[in-house]
């Protein structure tokens, strides 16, 4: 029985591929949860410059908008990729198509190049990604509960 957290993106076209689950932060009644504390490549695609890193918590999907409060992702991926131009770009996100919560963790979609950067990004835009979400909770929640406004 899993009772972890997950985020899984499914790309449509086929070109790239399916994630199933997240596996990274692994919590199962028979043992205590183990959240990895560095981002590891999960996916990598250097024919398409199509990445996706596993980001844990603690880590800051940064941009030039604010200094960090993390540790920076953008970091990581640049001493990952040190060939990789989009990923010393700001005016493109360094390469990162969408960002997470500095205390959550999960799947973060990245170009390692220019093509990959916008191909990923336009499937975003247009809504070929779709993206889901699993939340564990603590304590008990109503049935009747039908949406949380945070």
């Amino acid at each position: 029985q899993y009772l972890g957290a997950f985020d899984s993106t499914e790309w449509f076209d086929g070109s790239v591929g399916t994630f199933a689950q997240n596996d990274a932060l692994a919590c199962r009644v028979d043992k205590p949860c183990q959240v990895e504390s560095v981002p590891r490549i999960v996916f990598d695609q250097l024919g398409l410059g199509i990445i996706v890193v596993f980001k844990p918590p603690g880590w800051e999907v940064d941009d030039d908008e604010k200094p960090p409060v993390g540790r920076r992702l953008t970091g990581f991926l640049q001493h990952t990729y040190p060939w990789s131009v989009v990923m010393r770009d700001g005016e493109h996100a360094y390469g990162i198509i969408h960002r997470l919560d500095l205390p959550s963790s999960g799947l973060i979609l990245a170009g390692s190049t220019f093509e990959g950067y916008y191909h990923i990004k336009w499937q975003l835009d247009t809504g070929k990604i779709v993206r889901e979400y699993v939340v564990l909770c603590h304590g008990w929640v109503s049935p009747s509960l039908q949406e949380i406004n945070a």
